[in-house]
């Protein structure tokens, strides 16, 4: 069986300008948005 792991995150108020830049950054990166946060928090782990 493979191991499965979600997080849910929700984005209010003065946040959703940067949900909207993300979704933007993905967009030109040819990346889903799960796909462009996870290789965000992926670079930063490595730091």
């Amino acid at each position: 069986m493979r191991q499965v792991r979600r997080l849910d995150l929700m984005w209010q108020g003065a946040d959703v300008q940067k949900h909207e830049a993300l979704k933007d950054d993905a967009r030109k990166a040819g990346m889903s948005l799960p796909d462009f946060v996870k290789d965000v928090l992926a670079k930063i782990i490595k730091q």
